[in-house]
């Protein structure tokens, strides 16, 4: 054996292997992401309040994979979960309609989306949309006690000074 080393040598063929083996794993990587990530679906019946699109009732819809979801008539909203950004919509009316087949791509990074049934009827673009939830503000006045869904009762209960006297024995003072 020779104390002597060899410098380090990459073939031109390996490089490449190895190269195509780091985009097979990113690919592989991304493919999973996408496919197996989960979203809501609120699906949304309701028309327009301007009347631009009117409320679809007797219907049945079917978002993706899902079982059919049934709809008679009125304000209502149902919740469905979906996997992978692609989508199929499919309305088919009681009354033996035409059948509407749309689909649509949910954005990556949104966890959430109002799919309005209405808007897809209706011929309308976009019908899918982000669904940001409203907030409620806490109420931060001085004359309330910052306890947004607390009754005037029960905030005076606890106040000792307008307490209603009780049956009970004073405590007796500690040692």
């Amino acid at each position: 054996m020779s104390a002597q080393t060899k410098g380090f040598k990459l073939d031109p063929v390996r490089l490449a292997v190895r190269a195509a083996l780091v985009l097979a794993y990113l690919a592989l990587g991304a493919a999973v992401f996408l496919s197996g990530r989960t979203h809501t679906v609120i699906v949304d019946y309701k028309g327009a309040e301007d009347g631009s699109y009117q409320a679809v009732e007797q219907v049945s819809v079917t978002v993706g994979e899902n079982e059919a979801l049934e709809y008679m008539g009125g304000d209502f909203r149902d919740k469905v979960t979906v996997r992978s950004q692609r989508q199929k919509l499919v309305i088919e009316p009681f009354s033996g309609g035409d059948k509407i087949e749309k689909t649509f791509t949910i954005p990556v990074g949104t966890d959430v989306i109002l799919l309005s049934v209405a808007k897809a009827a209706a011929g309308i673009e976009p019908f899918v949309e982000t669904f940001v939830a409203s907030t409620v503000r806490e109420n931060t006045d001085d004359a309330g006690s910052g306890e947004a869904f607390t009754s005037p009762e029960s905030t005076s209960a606890t106040d000792p000074a307008t307490a209603p006297p009780s049956d009970a024995p004073p405590a007796p003072p500690a040692p």
